[in-house]
């Protein structure tokens, strides 16, 4: 009966304080943190060291010696405000994730501290400013992780594609075989075709370099979709591509070969042009937990090779 009430005015006293204290350090380390200024390091650990400090406090003082410190804190607020202004406000210039809602959460806590401190006014913005200090930190780390998610996604698509048709590369095939892919996403053989683009030299002699890539990518597309992007499309040279189609044994191998053949080797209309542009297709299997992708890869170029001297004589 006696002890409970004492006991929750001490914790309702220490929550106040650690809270209202939390505040301004808090504050300081997300606007250094987020880059709106230069990084000061000493300012950093000043902020580190107070956060520290207000929960080192409540274990050595009684509450009533909290009201003396929270008089130096409002002073060390106005002090040190001008610096997080001015730090803000250069994040605003340079178009810093919300950055302007932070200044109107630093005003309100500065607002918050004068009216404390010269009006007597309430602590309750305090309360509100901490709301808003959590919110923003929430939506800012949510943005920023966002944003480094998306620009890592498209870095590692600039070094994993082929800037001119959007297939894979050869580095992507690269980092398939060194880092065993294909047996640790699969769980059936791997049919790899190897094609290669018949007398596409003089193409480009004929028609030009522009419609010759034109070419490239409108192949590329087909590829994709014959294939309903269940394969790896990859660009391998200047007209040669390979492709690793996931293989359970329901179709004939020859078919597959035969109908991917036919959809490649149609007229290729660009400009008014119809050109007809016909591709030499190898293959090879590539049986799951073999330790040897580049092997089958020569395999089906070879056999590529095979088909266009047998069509040659």
């Amino acid at each position: 009966h006696y002890i409970a009430p004492n006991l929750s005015y001490h914790l309702m006293i220490t929550f106040d304080f650690i809270v209202t204290m939390l505040i301004f350090p808090m504050i300081g380390l997300m606007v250094s943190f987020l880059g709106y200024a230069k990084r000061q390091k000493g300012f950093e650990h000043l902020m580190r060291s107070a956060i520290l400090f207000v929960f080192v406090t409540p274990l050595f003082l009684s509450p009533t010696m909290y009201f003396v410190l929270f008089d130096i804190y409002k002073i060390v607020v106005i002090f040190f405000s001008p610096y997080l202004v001015y730090c803000v406000i250069q994040g605003i210039k340079a178009k810093k994730t919300n950055a302007i809602p932070f200044l109107m959460t630093l005003l309100l806590i500065i607002g918050a501290t004068l009216n404390i401190f010269f009006f007597r006014g309430s602590v309750s913005y305090f309360m509100y400013a901490a709301i808003l200090l959590i919110g923003l930190f929430v939506v800012s780390y949510a943005d920023e992780f966002t944003s480094v998610k998306h620009q890592s996604k498209f870095l590692e698509n600039q070094i994993l594609t082929d800037p001119l048709t959007g297939v894979y590369n050869r580095f992507f095939l690269t980092q398939i075989v060194e880092q065993n892919t294909l047996n640790t996403q699969n769980h059936s053989d791997t049919l790899i075709f190897f094609i290669d683009l018949d007398a596409f030299k003089q193409t480009n002699d004929i028609y030009g370099h522009m419609i010759g890539d034109q070419i490239l990518i409108i192949l590329a597309q087909r590829m994709q979709s014959f294939f309903k992007n269940k394969a790896y499309t990859i660009r391998y040279g200047g007209d040669e591509f390979i492709v690793l189609f996931p293989f359970n044994h329901e179709q004939d191998i020859e078919t597959l070969k035969s109908r991917l053949e036919q959809a490649l080797n149609q007229p290729i209309l660009i400009d008014q042009l119809s050109i007809m542009q016909t591709v030499t297709i190898g293959h090879a299997l590539y049986h799951r937990n073999h330790h040897d992708l580049h092997e089958k890869i020569h395999m089906s170029d070879a056999n590529m090779y095979a088909d266009k001297q047998k069509m040659s004589l």
